[in-house]
């Protein structure tokens, strides 16, 4: 049965570093915590293809280390 079909849901807990130009840095990409092996890859993928604000200080962009939560919520098709 699909995941989406079965009404599944779950979060991905994600660490990664945030370069100069506001990219994700992808070797530093890194599971924190997961409800579901499922939704690492897709968390991945989304985080890999995200453009950030990068770090400012004293106005000078500098590197960040971030950890976000991403959420999946799929209903039931009626």
């Amino acid at each position: 049965m699909c995941r989406r079909r079965a009404g599944i849901s779950g979060f991905v807990l994600i660490q990664f570093v945030i370069n100069t130009s506001g990219r994700v840095e992808p070797s530093s990409i890194r599971i924190v915590s997961s409800s579901h092996r499922a939704f690492e890859r897709p968390a991945r993928e989304t985080i890999r293809a995200s453009l950030f604000r990068p770090g400012r200080v004293w106005g000078t962009a500098v590197r960040v280390l971030v950890q976000q939560q991403i959420d999946f919520h799929f209903v039931a098709d009626r």
